[in-house]
């Protein structure tokens, strides 16, 4: 009941960053596409308020005060399952659930480098008509720039925390579902040991994912 819940929209973003974050405006104006710009907005309101950052389809199963207090700024982690399975990485990190106390240095560091990335990503993609989010201001930039800065002096001094996909994502992608089953029905000794793992816990699950435990706080309901 202490929370204080905003729902932006676009026409909230375009106010935010005229009226709090006009030297974003530029770079906000370059993204060719509303999906572009609602994810680079929520790094820009983190950095400018603090607070939780949730997507639409995340659904909260017990409070988050424990999270926040604990944590001076945290972002999840996709499915292990997903990330092992299906991109072949070890860990991927999600923009869908983020949290931030307000003023920590990770979030205009985080605006700068998409900054730069999105200008060259444009640059070189110009007759592209199918950008994707992802690449511009979505997951993977968060991700690549994460990794820079834990081992930056500010991310030892100013951690930013990555919570277990149990906690915030355990369940995986619908469109991944197909490709999972197959993945884990092959055979054991092709699969790397922690895939081995997932597999045998999503399978008492129907490959969708992981079952709830007291320690998930939040589920992501995947639009597709």
């Amino acid at each position: 009941p202490d929370w204080l819940y905003v729902f932006w929209q676009d026409e909230d973003n375009d106010v935010f960053i005229q009226q709090s974050a006009p030297q974003l405006l530029q770079l906000y104006k370059s993204f060719p596409g509303d999906a572009q710009r609602t994810d680079f907005i929520r790094y820009a309101v983190l950095g400018a308020f603090g607070g939780v950052y949730a997507d639409t389809g995340v659904q909260a199963l017990q409070p988050l005060d424990p999270l926040v207090q604990r944590h001076d700024a945290f972002i999840g982690m996709e499915p292990s399952a997903q990330s092992l399975l299906v991109a072949g990485k070890p860990q991927m990190i999600s923009n869908v659930v983020m949290a931030t106390r307000r003023t920590h240095p990770f979030w205009t560091q985080l605006i700068s480098y998409i900054g730069k990335s999105a200008k060259d990503y444009l640059s070189t993609n110009q007759l592209n008509t199918k950008l994707r989010t992802i690449d511009l201001s979505g997951s993977k930039p968060l991700d690549s720039f994460f990794r820079e800065y834990q081992e930056s002096p500010d991310g030892k001094k100013h951690p930013v925390d990555v919570l277990e996909d149990i906690n915030v994502m355990p369940l995986v992608s619908p469109s991944h579902h197909g490709r999972i089953r197959e993945r884990c029905q092959e055979p054991r000794s092709i699969l790397i040991p922690k895939a081995s793992q997932e597999c045998h816990d999503l399978q008492s699950n129907n490959y969708v994912g992981k079952q709830y435990t007291d320690r998930t706080y939040m589920v992501y309901h995947w639009p597709h």
